[in-house]
């Protein structure tokens, strides 16, 4: 018993001089922001049959606190947003084993590109035409440029069905190319999962497949820059891209089939830096969608453009005054009178410290 009290002292002296040597380094940072608009909307997208204008004064969901980590090869990051739900935003581990790297938690994946920076809602254009597939847990290989992910699957069901399936995780592919002029951000995703309806013991399964690719850029001129991204997307509202087109889903037609919803989306974003303290940004973006199920077509496009000039009033401090503008255009249906679906203007700014 002696031997083993003094084996088991030896190799508790041996890991406590161990550990610090291999203990990580963290670094803890914290985002709070501010958002101070008028919002005013038409009387189509109030829902209220009158225009409406509002102000918001109130923190981001974007807020955020977390810290990032680092011990020898190993890294990691966690992040959870300052909000009233407050809840994770990332939480994961890299491993740099000298090729590439292998990330494990949940994350950005490669179908994500933020060609902008529009503060409106802190909302980056990824609804507005801007690439967002969210951050989703995944298994992701990163080799020179390279990056093929694993995501968890998203299951966005046509109508109620008796239960979902899925057989495969969400797939996603991204090459960063750098060029002299600027970079290229190439990207596709895949997803699928089924919806099963059961009457008594009969299943009758329907694939919901829905995918995306496309291509991002960045041009720096000086103190120009040109960024932007065009993509295109089957199902996009199935697929869990962020997209505010009025037409994202699947559905299904008379005879049960699965109709596809096929949608175009870009972005273009032109800046010019003043100064250390001043720049100017402004921004367009497109979406649109359209299916058509049983000789009826139905298709909606959107248009929305901003302008900002973004102050930083000290290292880490920010005011970014911005205006902009949201056209929802009309949905349009074969044999159908068009439906307006309004608009949405705002001014105001985002404040940010970052500690």
């Amino acid at each position: 018993m002696r031997k083993l009290l003094v084996l088991l002292a030896a190799v508790a002296f041996v890991v406590a001089f161990t550990v610090p040597a291999v203990a990580a380094d963290w670094a803890w940072y914290g985002h709070a922001r501010m958002l101070t608009f008028q919002t005013d909307l038409s009387k189509e997208k109030s829902g209220l049959g009158v225009d409406d204008s509002d102000l918001g004064w109130d923190k981001s969901t974007s807020g955020r606190f977390g810290a990032k980590a680092k011990a020898g090869a190993v890294t990691g990051q966690f992040e959870a947003k300052m909000s009233d739900d407050t809840g994770l935003r990332l939480l994961y581990g890299s491993w740099n084993f000298g090729a590439g790297r292998l990330n494990v938690g949940q994350q950005y994946g490669p179908v994500n590109f933020f060609p902008s920076n529009m503060v409106y809602g802190d909302n980056s254009m990824v609804s507005y035409g801007a690439p967002y597939g969210g951050r989703v847990p995944q298994i992701e290989l990163g080799i020179a440029g390279f990056q093929i992910a694993l995501l968890k699957p998203n299951v966005k069901s046509i109508g109620t069905p008796s239960d979902t399936d899925t057989t495969l995780p969400k797939i996603e592919l991204s090459y960063n190319l750098k060029l002299g002029f600027g970079s290229l951000y190439f990207f596709a995703g895949m997803n699928s999962h089924d919806d099963n309806t059961i009457v008594g013991t009969a299943e009758t399964d329907k694939s919901v497949d829905s995918n995306v690719f496309g291509v991002g850029f960045r041009v720096p001129l000086g103190a120009l820059y040109v960024n932007g991204n065009a993509y295109m997307s089957t199902n996009p509202g199935n697929y869990g891209l962020a997209t505010t087109s009025a037409v994202a889903l699947a559905e299904f037609d008379s005879g049960g089939n699965v109709q596809d919803v096929d949608s175009m989306t870009y972005a273009l974003i032109v800046g010019y830096k003043i100064s250390d303290m001043l720049r100017v940004e402004a921004g367009y973006g497109f979406v649109d969608g359209e299916v058509t199920s049983d000789g009826v077509t139905c298709s909606n496009e959107k248009t929305f453009y901003y302008a900002q000039l973004p102050i930083s009033l000290a290292k880490n401090v920010y005011i970014t005054p911005e205006i902009g503008k949201a056209d929802f255009g009309d949905k349009k249906e074969t044999g159908l009178a068009d439906v307006k679906l309004g608009d949405l203007s705002y001014f105001g700014a985002k404040w940010e410290i970052r500690f």
